[in-house]
């Protein structure tokens, strides 16, 4: 077998690797959505890179990372049937972020080069939740405004003022190896809806359903 056949069986099995993982972040994912019935999905995003072309647009031209959009990608919820720009006192925007990988985009010009990322073992793969409460009636969107312009917590489980926006938020961070089974994710679930309860009066409806 040549250089070249031994890399494209690598490729092959790193691609059904990326398949398993992702089946399993996007089950991960519909879990912790089951677990708030007061909201709705309203909207997600690659975090530093864009989405898929259109079918018209070559994706060609674009970079490679928008091609793999759930390495980095944000998954956000509304209260059902609210506005999302148009906000009463109280109302939450509730977020799931996705991290494969904690290399910092922000910190490299260009393209990300994978090839020049540390190693793969001094890097972490996360989960955050995240609440953004308004703390008094406000006209913006979501999705453009808040979330494309706003701060993300500083600390995590500590309430957080933004500069721009009538808001406040709390996350909360776990590495993703921690969540291995059901009753260890709805349990981060439970720890996240008793920090929200305790640092931003959000409260939480029942016990864990383990």
């Amino acid at each position: 077998m040549s250089d070249l056949e031994s890399s494209l069986v690598d490729v092959r099995r790193a691609y059904r690797l990326i398949w398993g993982y992702q089946r399993r972040v996007m089950d991960l994912v519909q879990l912790v959505e089951d677990e708030f019935a007061t909201h709705e999905f309203y909207a997600w995003s690659p975090l530093s890179f864009a989405r898929p072309t259109q079918l018209t647009t070559t994706p060609i031209r674009k970079w490679a990372w928008d091609g793999l959009p759930f390495y980095k990608a944000s998954f956000l919820y509304t209260a059902a049937g609210s506005d999302p720009n148009h906000h009463k006192a109280g109302e939450w925007l509730f977020e799931v972020t996705l991290d494969a990988d904690s290399v910092d985009f922000s910190t490299i010009r260009g393209e990300p080069d994978a090839a020049k990322f540390p190693d793969a073992s001094l890097t972490a793969t996360t989960l955050k939740l995240v609440a953004w409460q308004c703390v008094e009636d406000g006209h913006f969107n979501w999705f453009h405004d808040l979330w494309n312009k706003g701060e993300w917590p500083e600390s995590d489980a500590v309430a957080f003022l933004q500069p721009a926006f009538p808001v406040r938020s709390l996350s909360l961070t776990v590495p993703l190896e921690d969540l291995g089974g059901r009753d260890a994710a709805v349990a981060f679930v439970w720890k996240f809806k008793q920090a929200i309860q305790t640092q931003l009066n959000i409260a939480s409806s029942g016990e864990p359903a383990m």
